[in-house]
């Protein structure tokens, strides 16, 4: 018994040094991430998970009538399933960026399962053109693989610092709205979802931002694309 509870013992101290502590390290402690941005009343709108044909494109026709710029963190099986919304990101003055191949928990997955992701998502990127600097995982959960990945093939590794829950079934486009225009900031960098979450969520997003883009553009706010500012 004693035996087989060292055991358990080191496997999960393996467990936490491999992705606990580095997630909640580079989350909480760590300058590494991209988190913010310089500027007074500068910020950076970013969205995770598309493209989703149901929801992408709308939401380009909205950003293209406020005049506001965004990166896309994508999953790179959906953009190589709808790259004609990620050309028109592109030919729209957006920036593309990675989130991953398929979206899956960095936390279950072995470093054999990361390399294999991000050598499938850098292929689908070079195979369309698509410029690619920065990384973002699923739900900001990273192991020690994911760090050496991401070095290794030189990109920057971008959280945030501003979320609505716009994800949830149980938000509104009023909450969303309002959780944005009460935690946005000078340098905060946005993060919503133009796919994923529960079902019907980016319906959510695309009306709350009917009204919060107008008020922060009201506000002074001037949006950024992470190139712009952090390169």
């Amino acid at each position: 018994m004693k035996i087989l509870l060292l055991v358990l013992a080191v496997a999960l101290l393996g467990y936490a040094v491999y992705a606990v502590i580095p997630t909640y390290w580079c989350k909480w402690c760590s300058r590494m991430p991209v988190k913010t941005v310089a500027g007074d009343h500068r910020i950076v709108l970013s969205f995770d998970d598309g493209p989703d044909p149901r929801y992408t494109g709308r939401l380009l026709d909205l950003l293209r009538e406020n005049g506001v710029h965004a990166c896309f963190f994508l999953v790179a099986a959906r953009a190589e399933r709808h790259p004609a919304l990620v050309d028109r990101m592109l030919a729209e003055g957006h920036q593309v960026a990675l989130h991953s191949y398929e979206h899956q928990n960095a936390w279950c997955k072995t470093p054999g399962y990361v390399r294999r992701d991000f050598e499938k998502s850098l292929a689908v990127f070079e195979k369309h053109g698509w410029p690619l600097v920065f990384y973002r995982p699923p739900w900001g959960m990273i192991n020690l693989a994911n760090l050496y990945y991401c070095r290794r093939h030189s990109l920057r590794f971008t959280l945030w610092s501003v979320m609505a829950e716009d994800w949830s079934r149980h938000s509104t486009p009023q909450t969303i709205c309002k959780k944005l225009e009460n935690r946005v900031k000078s340098g905060a960098i946005l993060c919503l979802h133009d796919a994923g979450g529960d079902a019907g969520a980016p319906e959510n997003t695309l009306q709350a931002l009917e009204t919060a883009l107008p008020a922060l553009i009201q506000a002074g706010y001037t949006f950024q694309k992470l190139e712009e500012e952090t390169l």
